[in-house]
């Protein structure tokens, strides 16, 4: 009669709930959430398990069984003060210290005296069904004023995060709700004359409201902590149903063992002993295996991307091994890269992304508030890309719908962000060093080593090439009448005057003391020609930051064609040299086009006349 009761059922059902949530967070990554979390499972099963022995009458009796009940119930403000401190970003270890002690007192005190609190008394309802009841005295009016001063405390500290923050108010509404339920149902159980378990319902109901503000934390995937929860629960089924048929079968196995009673307990207790360690292992082991199997794939993806993007020095290659790892890490999202102009205060999406996938302005200012803040907003879909500590660019990742990811992987997203921008650091520094190498100090024209570079990467062989060899004239005389340093202002110069005559229409570069080379392609020979004339003319009449000297600066130009006379780029650079040799060798000034059979040709404008 007692065990079928409506008012058993109830606080034992809330118990195999809590057990059950305790279960659901085993085999989890350590977080200070999560551990606080089993601290207020921990408060519950006391509360609710003591409860429940005390309906069921078991041994050493109902007063031992409400202590332990009591002393959950006030444990349990201890360990969501815990949970809250760690949400609020809010602690107090005075106030802490005062509750815990408090705590401790209270259920000391009660035990010895069974003053503060009565251990409420059993009565016979109708159809004959037990139910217990509270005797009101002043210790149950100030626990109830305590633990109301206790839910204003707590409702003062969340309105104050909540205010004007929309984020926190959809995080920490369910979590003040599931206080009041806690409160409200026990106020309402403790009142004199009622029988039904109020306090029970409203610990279930609170249980899930922690459990969602977890989730809304994004520290774990629900489907993983329920069936990690399930293994665990159907290894405690078998652990517990062995003991059970022992406890209620114990004279007949003793007499079919013809044992003492003491013999077969100890006989038992040692069977029971090395099954349920088995099971408690194949459990730990299934559960370690289905919770980890996910996360050493994506461990694997991470450790792969760290190796391939190691060596890397070139930005567009990198953005594509992020977007390659975090296709493979989260597959049902997009990724895009945001990257900052340079000088300005704006963020572009790189263009290995689809454009499609664009954010608006609103959307990206909030992204770059919370990374500029360097905090989430609770999705976790932004992660910023620093460099020494100033922003340069974002990750952001889009989901179809409101999914989200788990805490694990939100720990991958960071890894891989922070790692993109020790990569983008280390493709900054080496880009700035690699442009010092390949340019000129004097000039800031590529130099003669960076000429074979380009002609490695850009050279085409089945299309029309040509360059221009140009020599500036007299160079050896103007350093000695002048000095090296007018010599250098002369160089530099000139150099900036072919690089602006030149522009998108070739390559320049500074190959001697007072040589350069112009790489063209799908020129026509009038054309090169015609560019020729404009530097030799450009030359002569500039005199915007031209050297004072009183003789005018003109330049000899060879000219060779690929694949016209030249049959490889080696064999284009001396024809273009030799022609510019004989330019000089002809009279200065003057434009040599390389020819077949080794033949030069002077071409000239009237403006090369008149130089």
């Amino acid at each position: 009669m007692i065990v079928n009761s409506f008012f058993i059922a109830v606080p034992a059902g809330a118990l195999c709930c809590f057990l059950f949530l305790l279960f659901c967070f085993l085999n989890m990554q350590k977080s200070k959430l999560v551990v606080d979390f089993r601290l207020i499972l921990g408060a519950c099963i006391l509360w609710s398990g003591g409860a429940t022995f005390m309906r069921l009458q078991l041994k050493p009796g109902g007063h031992f069984w409400f202590q332990v009940s009591l002393l959950g119930l006030l444990l349990l403000p201890v360990a969501m003060y815990f949970f809250l401190i760690q949400i609020l970003e809010h602690e107090n270890k005075i106030f802490l210290s005062i509750i815990i002690a408090v705590t401790l007192a209270v259920v000391a005190i009660n035990a010895a005296t069974a003053k503060i609190v009565p251990t409420p008394i059993a009565v016979l309802g109708q159809n004959q069904i037990i139910g217990y009841t509270y005797t009101f005295c002043a210790g149950i009016y100030l626990m109830e004023i305590a633990e109301f001063l206790f839910l204003m405390h707590i409702t003062f500290l969340v309105h104050k995060r909540m205010a004007g923050n929309k984020d926190f108010r959809r995080k920490l509404f369910p979590l003040l709700f599931g206080i009041m339920l806690v409160y409200f149902g026990q106020l309402f159980e403790m009142y004199p004359g009622n029988i039904i378990p109020f306090g029970s319902f409203g610990g279930v109901m609170m249980a899930l409201c922690f459990v969602y503000v977890l989730y809304q934390q994004s520290l774990f995937d629900i489907s993983d902590r329920l069936l990690v929860g399930c293994v665990y629960t159907v290894a405690a089924i078998l652990v517990a149903l062995p003991v059970w048929n022992f406890s209620k079968n114990i004279e007949a196995i003793s007499r079919f063992f013809s044992m003492k009673i003491s013999g077969t307990v100890f006989f038992y207790l040692l069977l029971m002993t090395f099954w349920s360690l088995l099971v408690l292992y194949l459990a730990w082991k299934t559960a370690e295996r289905r919770s980890f199997q996910k996360k050493r794939e994506q461990f694997g993806y991470l450790h792969d991307f760290q190796g391939e993007t190691a060596s890397l020095f070139n930005e567009d290659e990198l953005y594509k091994k992020i977007i390659d790892v975090m296709e493979k890490i989260f597959p049902d999202a997009r990724t895009l890269i945001f990257i900052r102009k340079k000088a300005e205060d704006d963020f572009l999406l790189v263009p290995t992304c689809e454009a499609d996938y664009g954010l608006n302005h609103e959307e990206k200012g909030r992204i770059l508030s919370l990374c500029r803040d360097n905090e989430g907003d609770g999705r976790l879909e932004a992660a910023p890309l620093r460099y020494d500590d100033a922003l340069m660019g974002f990750l952001y990742l889009m989901f179809p719908s409101k999914a989200k990811i788990n805490y694990i992987e939100a720990q991958y997203f960071n890894q891989i962000a922070a790692y993109a921008s020790i990569c983008l650091k280390n493709i900054n520094a080496y880009q700035e060093v690699y442009q010092i190498s390949i340019h000129d100090d004097l000039t800031g024209l590529y130099n003669r080593t960076y000429y074979e570079e380009f002609l490695e990467k850009y050279w085409m062989p089945y299309d029309p090439q040509s360059l221009l060899f140009v020599s500036l004239d007299d160079f050896k005389l103007y350093s000695e009448m002048y000095g090296e340093e007018t010599g250098d202002e002369i160089i530099k110069w000139c150099g900036q005057m072919i690089l602006k005559t030149v522009g998108v229409r070739g390559a320049t570069f500074r190959v001697g003391l007072n040589e350069f080379l112009v790489y063209s392609r799908y020129r026509a020979k009038d054309e090169l020609l015609e560019m020729a004339h404009e530097i030799q003319g450009n030359i002569l009449k500039e005199g915007t930051g031209k050297p004072k000297i009183p003789q005018p600066l003109t330049m000899s130009i060879g000219m060779a064609f690929y694949p016209d006379t030249a049959s490889d780029r080696d064999e284009l650079l001396r024809q273009a040299e030799q022609a510019a040799f004989f330019a000089k060798w002809h009279g200065r000034n003057y434009i040599m086009a390389y020819e077949a059979a080794g033949i030069t040709r002077p071409l000239w404008s009237e403006g090369s006349k008149k130089g």
